[in-house]
């Protein structure tokens, strides 16, 4: 409450440290409400960097944040799909939107052969995933991603570093928050399959185009229509994935408390969140609860101590049969029946029907508790020294049970088809991770000098152990190992364990906050590599230049210039590695041999030849296999204008590589299985970031404006080898092409006659894709594939709008790739997968026919109906188009009670709010039914409908 005496048309002038000035012109009120707006794009915010925190305008690396406000803004369940979009060379991919589905994230793109997930830090402290982490326990999000600024966590940042702060006490009476939501989700977009009578006919075209008679009766398809209507059980029109899909919308819901409380000794938070998602489909979801303590203990003004404890457990279900709910309810045919009118199932495909499948085929369920804590205690002996040790362990326990059980599917002329084996395999796991740290900082002013120093220790050791066991041909439908066949029983038993020893430090001088110099180093030992070559060192130097400090005569709009440059080394020891229930382990030292048991080796013995068990070395090691290393080097530029409300930063770089563990070819005669791995590739990687952002306020009106972009071009400039293939053969890496560039054959569109075909000397058909020779050697084969383009993106880019208006709130966030040349594959375009596999609508009446004219044809976009055409659905440029779009992922409108209503409550905040999410997609090359994101058999995306609930005491 305040009481002013003010001229008439005055204007009141608002501001206070960490928030927006804001300018309420007098207009004969005589009571003002005023709410403060927090600063988003305030220079002084404090940012959380290795091992300490520096001020966003001391900053001289390349660093990017996001707050909390950001991230609760966005309604994710996953923190990592709350990342989309938000940072400028943060790219944050999905296919799917499965319950518990976490996403991919990279940072400045691809740096290596191997590993290419980001170092994730805790609270300072690795060992956890994002996955880990409620979104509504964090406070803040920094990303590194220069090597200066890398450099600190040395052999692990190659692919740069995430820090997690997470919400803590705060000084002051208790507060209690419960945040609680629920939403319904539906697909963005479903493709669409052609029905029974369609498929038919279309398939006895397709048989006589390969030389073959008609599949299917041409007058029962005639009277198709009829016949289904009098007798569907017989004739059926399924669509499967209306019938499997039967759950749509379906439902998530979050319920979060959170009760902080801060007094002069102890500063406490205490955190409950639990949420749970179905699925589209039967036997699918997952649910997780967190529990997140952070304690502060002041014992006096020398020593402080943090006491944290935190748990995640998780549970997901997935029907278990192999082939998959999204891909069957793609792949078969509607003239396959999948239920009943008496509710029987349907015959399905000879008996296999994936309804019944995905119903009562059985269940693969997962359940993943962590626990993790931090004891920490600081000491504070002299003004501006801090020593900090912490003791930080992770618990991981996972448990795992697929128990399969066919269904019994009933003919339709009674009987049934016979029944596939009741199997069920059981399974745990553990990882222990470990984290002991010591570090001191020290911070010193000398007149305008100011110094800070830091040095520390830091050792991390982590474990894993999972065992399996598999029983066969169960008698009785219980999940239990007895009831299985003995003799076809069997189990497993797997081990890993890795260590680093670490040693590091940041020296940091600025002058009058004009000229500023910082180095970072980090030396660690990994037992992953041999004793001669363990050692690793990673240095960096950066150093900044505050223009707008110096007496220059800028212009008046410019409020902060300041030059950075950076050079940095940080390495990758990541290699080999697998991933289990959101942990990651070791699975094997690259530089010792690794022997497995193989049975019926036949040995020699006692003048007779007999088989035994023996054991066999899998791949010729190298005991002088080492880090990958990785040199960056950054230039960047921040700009501040007006009053700093519009904020503006680039940074272009460039990456370089060296010594990427990878599969060096060995001659055969040698004996090994497997090629053996080595230091032999390098890439080089150059990019340019761009985050902006401008904030102020109309009357009452406040905003807050953002975007980002990421551009970036990866090469692959080395491979001990002229090149590789993945992706099926589709995908290429050779030295001066671009990481995973498209490989396969250039085309100039259709054959429109048999005549044309034969000039090509091939075994080409009127109506198949023109493949060019390119070598023209008379031969059309795999020596006239080239590479086509970039398979990943090389623009990402995001923006957000943040409005407030008296209690409303309003919140947009967008995201989008360009420059993104992507290919149309199995059931977007390709018909009969699998030989009797489904006919996608998208390109019915826009093939290709013996049945057109010679003028339809000459438009037809797909190639004609064939199962033997002559490579037509190999890969090609014929089926690259340009994949770039741009996605409304969010989209919240909120309304806050008027505090004079709720404060008689004992409430502070009442907020309610609806959200939608993933609801609107900008595109021109995709096709109708298929959303950008989604894989061709993944989960689809789901957009999502939330009406939530806030509520502060």
């Amino acid at each position: 409450n305040f009481s002013l005496d003010v001229p008439d048309g005055g204007v009141l002038l608002v501001s206070f440290i960490g928030f927006t000035t804001q300018r309420i012109p007098l207009t004969g009120e005589s009571e003002i409400l005023i709410t403060l707006v927090e600063d988003q794009a305030s220079l002084e915010e404090v940012v959380v960097v290795g091992y300490g925190v520096q001020t966003k305008k001391d900053l001289t690396g390349s660093v990017s944040t996001v707050n909390t406000e950001r991230i609760e803004n966005r309604n994710s369940i996953q923190l990592s799909e709350a990342l989309q979009g938000a940072m400028a060379g943060v790219t944050v991919s999905r296919t799917g939107s499965a319950p518990g589905q976490a996403s991919t994230i990279r940072v400045r793109g691809i740096t290596s052969l191997n590993v290419n997930d980001p170092l994730v830090i805790v609270d300072g402290v690795p060992g956890l995933s994002l996955q880990d982490i409620n979104p509504n326990d964090v406070e803040n999000i920094t990303v590194l991603k220069d090597a200066a600024s890398q450099a600190i966590y040395g052999a692990r940042a190659a692919a740069g570093v995430i820090l997690v702060t997470t919400k803590r006490g705060k000084e002051g009476k208790m507060q209690i928050n419960f945040d609680s939501d629920i939403g319904f989700r539906s697909p963005t977009a479903l493709p669409k399959f052609t029905d029974a009578k369609t498929f038919r006919t279309l398939s006895n075209e397709r048989s006589l185009n390969d030389g073959g008679g008609v599949v299917f009766d041409p007058q029962i398809n005639e009277n198709y229509d009829r016949l289904n209507a009098e007798d569907p059980d017989r004739y059926p029109n399924t669509d499967w994935q209306a019938l499997i899909f039967n759950n749509d919308p379906s439902v998530r819901k979050r319920h979060d408390l959170s009760i902080s409380m801060g007094t002069e000794r102890l500063f406490s938070r205490i955190s409950l969140g639990y949420m749970e998602e179905d699925g589209l489909y039967d036997n699918i979801g997952f649910d997780r609860i967190t529990l997140r303590v952070n304690n502060d203990v002041k014992f006096s003004k020398l020593i402080n101590a943090t006491v944290d404890l935190g748990y995640r457990g998780s549970n997901s279900s997935n029907p278990a049969y192999e082939r998959g709910a999204v891909a069957d309810a793609r792949r078969f045919p509607a003239w396959f029946s999948g239920i009943r009118q008496d509710g029987q199932y349907g015959e399905g495909k000879d008996g296999d029907n994936p309804y019944a499948e995905v119903v009562e085929g059985g269940v693969n369920q997962n359940e993943w508790d962590v626990f993790n804590a931090t004891l920490g205690f600081t000491l504070k002996p002299l003004e501006g020294l801090s020593i900090r040790a912490n003791v930080s362990p992770v618990f991981e326990f996972g448990s795992f049970e697929v128990f399969r059980t066919p269904p019994l599917i009933p003919r339709l002329d009674g009987g049934f088809f016979p029944q596939n084996q009741l199997n069920l395999t059981l399974g745990n796991q553990k990882v222990f991770s470990l984290t002991n740290q010591l570090f001191a900082s020290y911070q010193k002013q000398l007149n305008n000098h100011n110094f800070d120093f830091l040095i520390g220790y830091e050792s991390f050791k982590t474990s894993f152990e999972q065992i399996e066991a598999y029983s066969k041909d169960l008698s009785i439908k219980l999940p239990a190992l007895g009831f299985g066949d003995r003799s076809l029983a069997s189990n497993q038993q797997y081990a890993s364990e890795n260590a680093l020893e670490s040693y590091f430090g940041r020296i940091s001088y600025d002058y009058k906050q004009k000229y500023y110099v910082q180095s970072n180093f980090r030396a660690d030992g990994s037992s992953r590599f041999a004793s001669d070559v363990r050692w690793g060192f990673f240095p960096s130097v950066s150093i900044g230049w505050v223009v707008s400090n110096e007496n220059f005569d800028l212009p008046d709009f410019f409020t902060f210039l300041k030059v950075r440059g950076t050079y940095g080394e940080v390495g990758n020891e990541r290699v080999g590695t697998a991933r289990t229930g959101g942990a990651e382990f070791f699975n094997f030292y690259p530089y010792q041999g690794i022997f497995q048991p193989i049975s019926n080796i036949l040995f020699f013995t006692n003048n007779q030849i007999s088989p035994s068990l023996g054991l066999v070395q899998n791949f010729l090691s190298d005991n002088l296999i080492q880090w990958e290393n990785t040199k960056t080097i950054n230039a960047g530029m921040d700009f501040g204008f007006f009053d700093d409300r519009l904020n503006l930063s680039a940074d272009y770089y460039v990456r370089k590589t060296e010594d990427i563990i990878d599969l060096l070819d060995i001659p055969n005669y040698l004996g090994f299985p497997q090629n053996t791995r080595t230091n032999v590739a390098s890439m080089e990687a150059e990019g340019l970031d761009l985050e902006l952002g401008f904030r102020g306020s109309i009357g009452k009106l406040n905003y807050t404006l953002s975007g980002n972009a990421a551009f970036v071009n990866t090469l692959v400039t080395d491979l001990g080898a002229e090149f590789f293939l993945s992706g099926d053969g589709n995908l290429i890496n050779q030295p001066g092409s671009a990481y995973n560039e498209w490989f396969g054959f250039k085309t100039d569109g259709l054959f429109q006659t048999q005549e044309e075909a034969d000039l090509y000397g091939t075994k080409a058909k009127a109506g198949d894709i023109k493949i060019l020779d390119l070598n023209e050697d008379g031969i059309l084969n795999e020596e006239d594939r080239v590479p086509l383009g970039p398979s990943l993106p090389r623009l990402n880019y995001g923006g957000s709008i943040s409005l407030s208006y008296n209690n409303f709130d309003f919140n947009l966030v967008a995201y989008g790739v360009g420059n993104h040349t992507r290919r149309y594959e199995g059931f977007q375009v390709r018909p009969f997968d699998e030989a009797f596999g489904n006919i996608p609508s998208n390109i019915v009446g826009k093939f290709w026919s013996s049945e057109n004219s010679p003028e339809q044809n000459s438009m037809a976009k797909y190639p004609r109906l064939s199962q033997t055409s002559f490579r037509n659905y190999d890969n090609s440029d014929f089926w690259l188009y340009n994949g770039s779009f741009l996605r409304i992922q969010n989209i919240t409108l909120g309304y806050s009670l008027p505090i004079q209503l709720i404060e008689r409550v004992k409430l502070t905040r009442v907020r309610a709010y609806a959200s939608l999410k993933d609801f609107f997609t900008f595109e021109e090359n995709f096709l109708e039914g298929w959303d950008p994101e989604a894989g061709n058999t993944s989960y689809p995306i789901m957009k999502s409908f939330i009406m939530g609930l806030q509520i502060q005491f």
